[in-house]
């Protein structure tokens, strides 16, 4: 197998809480040197720019958009309900972040379009990246800290504890050999 391509996913998959941890970019910058890196991300923490920056990688900024189009402010979903809000406002906020998830992944579906999917791999862990993970020649899911969807693992070929071990994969190919041999 031939790789040209890694799609990473950013908040879940190689970033805790909107933060990439230090072994983390230097593994990115390693694999860097032999394919061309692509962080997709919402950017649901609002700290993808910064914490992308110094990285060899193209940021791809998905944005997220309710079904009505409107810009989505994701930040708003995990906000408790203030005493004048009332108890619904934290399940609307929430129902709208589920709304939103089908056109983020719609997204990250024609982005992926625009590769050779036989030499592409994608690494994800979420509802939003199941398609990808099932589009690509290796799709890898990541049970990161964040956790790991149903979807995701189940259009993966590859199941992995953590990014580091994902990333392991193509720094160590001999794992990747190991765990594809038939």
């Amino acid at each position: 197998m031939e790789i040209e391509n890694i799609l990473l996913d950013l908040n879940g998959t190689i970033a805790t809480d909107g933060k990439i941890p230090l072994d983390v970019r230097e593994k990115i910058n390693l694999l860097s040197e032999k394919v061309t890196i692509y962080i997709l991300t919402a950017d649901t923490q609002g700290t993808a720019g910064e914490e992308v920056r110094g990285m060899n990688a193209d940021m791809i900024k998905i944005a997220e958009e309710d079904s009505k189009n409107r810009k989505f402010d994701p930040s708003t979903a995990s906000k408790p309900c203030s005493s004048e809000q009332g108890q619904g406002a934290l399940r609307v906020n929430l129902e709208q972040a589920l709304r939103s998830r089908g056109s983020e992944r719609s997204r990250k579906v024609e982005f992926l379009k625009t590769f050779d999917l036989e030499k592409t791999v994608a690494i994800g862990n979420g509802n939003n990246d199941q398609l990808i993970l099932k589009e690509v020649a290796l799709g890898i899911a990541v049970l990161g800290d964040e956790g790991l969807s149903v979807s995701a693992m189940k259009n993966a070929d590859i199941v992995v504890k953590n990014i580091s071990d994902a990333l392991d994969l193509f720094l160590k190919p001999k794992r990747l050999m190991a765990t594809l041999r038939e």
